[in-house]
């Protein structure tokens, strides 16, 4: 016979895989944004418009999904597509 206790653990352990991989997404991400600023300041040395460019709208789509909580849809397609693949 199933207790109460018991759908409560299960559903502890469900949010707290969620929680744990939405802060690995948000730990990549600042590493992603930390690598993109150090590039840019190189293009800046350099004085590439093209790699600023290009490199900045890298920057903001980051720093976008970061404040929005959501990840890069192709990323995240993959992801999923590779977890099913692992399931079945």
């Amino acid at each position: 016979m199933s207790k109460l206790s018991d759908y409560r653990w299960e559903e502890s352990k469900k949010w707290k895989e969620v929680y744990l991989e939405e802060q690995k997404r948000q730990t990549e991400l600042i590493f992603k944004i930390s690598l993109i600023k150090r590039k840019i300041d190189t293009c800046l040395d350099e004085r590439d418009q093209d790699g600023f460019k290009k490199l900045t709208s890298e920057l903001k789509a980051c720093e976008k999904a970061l404040k929005t909580g959501t990840p890069y849809p192709k990323s995240r397609v993959r992801e999923r597509i590779q977890h099913n693949k692992d399931v079945v």
